[in-house]
């Protein structure tokens, strides 16, 4: 499988999967997005839930690398899903 890195309006770059993905799909892979669309042509609503991937892989990662206890992640966890609206 082969990733090239896309410029977007974001402030890091988004991996971008150059198979296997349909039009407007995305999806988590080794705790980073994947996608193969540009970052343009998605709507408000998929580039919100696209952050609110990377963020919550953020805060996994914090947790793993013992920066946070499980009560702060879950915690942060929590507000970030009633913040952005997210049930996931």
């Amino acid at each position: 499988m082969s990733f090239r890195t896309a410029r977007c309006a974001s402030p890091s770059p988004i991996r971008m999967k150059s198979s296997e993905a349909a039009d407007g799909v995305y999806a988590m892979e080794n705790d980073r997005i994947t996608t193969d669309t540009r970052w343009d042509s998605l709507s408000h609503a998929e580039k919100n839930h696209l952050l609110f991937l990377k963020q919550k892989s953020m805060l996994a990662m914090f947790l793993d690398r013992g920066a946070i206890t499980q009560a702060q992640h879950d915690k942060s966890l929590h507000d970030l899903k009633v913040k952005m609206g997210e049930t996931d």
